[in-house]
């Protein structure tokens, strides 16, 4: 069957639509990979944290201070890599306690016992020092919830006039921003975000809060959802029956199918010091030991410091890095090094044991070598690096700038990823173009969003035809509609949908099964071959 070029693109946009409607349940990627620490506690956030959150479906996580930002990712997702697996964890506090909480270097995850042996081991180390990290969608089923509330009036009644609050769970990405537009203002304005939760008051000589009123919601992923309501009840988790859908595809900043791998082992293990992550404590049978040598020799090649310890025969310096590294990027081990007496006897090796001996004799001039990563057989992760004296006498060993080289494949994983805040970009003409040809698609909405956010905040129209709130900047392709009474929610006014996909359309998707959708992409294929 010969198939003509309006079908071609009818079922492209099809497959599409639909491929990203079932991706939606799935933990989508929402960034680069990045790389942090991880560590288990016993006794998890109680009462939502500070995040005020209700407890999700998935693990939880506090996040060290800086990156918990305020409560500027409470409810976000996250997916984590350790030395046994990955978890997917929801931000619902904040830590503040403790080095790994107030330091500024890298994000800290506290996460139960439970999530933490799904990644890692806490029987045997309490810490993963070189810990994978990257944001994704939720994955949750089922719609946004939001609750409101406002001040006291005198009837002993909630009254939204002059104090506003918002909050919302069961979201998919995190949201970056919430606006409101009340009937006789004359542009959005921006509500507060006070942890978890979003908060509006009456600015002086500014209008008071009427409705029916416009909430606007923006993620993280530049994703738009507009919700209209009547005055609402106060302190009831309210369906939206909208939700966050993350883009994959064409209009997906990042590639789903590149793997997120644990973080890449810092450069140094010493250099004037230890590197953060790493310690000396498993080293055995030694008579001094000493982190901060001043015995440099005025060598320009060193730093202030250098390692110096007194090796009995058959002792060893262990560097440990608890949750373990990634061997998979490293190249070669680099080692600034004079050994007393002179030895052909000093092995390297991963883990317990090993059989690699460095090339000698290592005598009293410093000299650097350079070990192969291959020559030591490393397994995909280890634990340990370790130089042991195999011989029964005692030598004195100087070591410094013990560092990684990296193959030219390691991707860069920074300490910090930042949110992406991106508008995604628009879909191709040929593809919207048959789109809108496509009978019934409309109401799903595809749009290019493109200077959606600009719009909402110039906008100002509440009319109930899908045209107000922003004007078409928002969504070329939205479709407003009266949902008045609709399932008992009578505070709902008319509803325009700002999001990529309409609510209702994406909703009776995104909670059928994949078999079910499936078939339904067969059967429109096959419908439209027979046109």
């Amino acid at each position: 069957m010969k198939i003509n070029k309006n079908n071609y693109f009818k079922i492209i946009v099809i497959i599409y639509v639909i491929i990203n409607i079932i991706n939606a349940s799935d933990n989508v990627k929402l960034s680069n990979c990045g790389q942090a620490r991880a560590e288990p506690t016993f006794k998890q956030s109680e009462n939502g944290g500070q995040c005020q959150l209700p407890p999700p479906s998935i693990g939880t996580a506090a996040l060290s201070l800086s990156a918990f930002n305020g409560g500027a990712r409470c409810g976000q997702c996250y997916e984590l890599t350790g030395p046994l697996g990955k978890t997917v964890v929801m931000v619902t506090d904040g830590c503040n306690s403790g080095e790994a909480c107030t330091q500024k270097d890298l994000f800290n995850f506290i996460i139960s016992n439970k999530d933490f042996d799904k990644i890692g081991n806490s029987s045997s180390y309490v810490n993963i020092y070189s810990l994978g990290y990257q944001e994704v969608s939720c994955g949750f089923l089922g719609n946004i919830k939001i609750k409101f509330g406002g001040s006291l009036g005198q009837n002993g009644k909630v009254d939204y006039s002059y104090y506003f609050t918002v909050s919302f769970s069961n979201f998919n990405v995190g949201i970056k921003q919430v606006q409101i537009l009340g009937t006789g203002m004359v542009s959005y304005m921006r509500l507060k975000r006070s942890l978890g939760g979003f908060t509006w008051n009456q600015e002086s000589g500014g209008s008071k809060l009427q409705f029916p009123a416009t909430l606007v919601l923006t993620g993280v992923d530049g994703q738009i959802i507009s919700y209209k309501f009547r005055q609402p009840p106060a302190n009831i988790a309210i369906d939206m029956k909208k939700q966050f859908i993350p883009q994959v595809g064409l209009l997906s900043k990042f590639n789903q199918s590149e793997i997120c791998g644990m973080g890449n082992v810092p450069e140094y293990i010493y250099e004037d010091s230890l590197t953060f992550g790493w310690i000396v404590s498993n080293s055995w049978r030694f008579n001094v030991f000493n982190l901060s040598s001043q015995d440099t020799d005025d060598n320009p090649t060193l730093g202030e410091s250098v390692i110096k310890m007194d090796l009995a025969g058959n002792g060893g310096l262990a560097f440990t890095r608890e949750g373990g590294f990634q061997t998979k990027y490293l190249e070669s081990l680099k080692v600034m090094i004079k050994v007393l007496p002179p030895t052909n006897s000093l092995q390297c090796f991963f883990g317990a044991s090993g059989i690699y001996v460095i090339p000698g004799p290592l005598g009293g001039d410093w000299q650097e070598i350079s070990i192969p990563i291959s020559v030591l057989k490393p397994q995909k992760v280890e634990y340990s690096l370790s130089f042991y004296n195999n011989q029964g006498q005692s030598i004195t060993m100087w070591i410094d700038n013990i560092k990684w080289t990296f193959s030219s494949e390691a991707p860069p994983t920074p300490l910090i990823i930042t949110d992406p805040t991106v508008t995604p970009p628009p879909l191709p003409q040929s593809i919207l173009t048959a789109a809108a040809t496509i009978a019934g698609l409309n109401s799903i909405g595809i749009t290019s969003n493109k200077g959606g956010v600009a719009n909402l905040v110039e906008g100002s129209s509440n009319d109930d035809d899908g045209n107000g709130a922003g004007g078409t900047g928002a969504g070329s392709n939205k479709v407003g509609k009266r949902v008045d009474g609709e399932d008992g929610d009578n505070f709902m006014g008319g509803d325009t949908a700002f999001s990529y996909y309409n609510d209702n359309s994406s909703n009776i998707l995104l909670f059928s099964s994949k078999i079910t959708l499936t078939f339904l992409l067969l059967s429109l294929i096959i419908n439209i071959l027979l046109l």
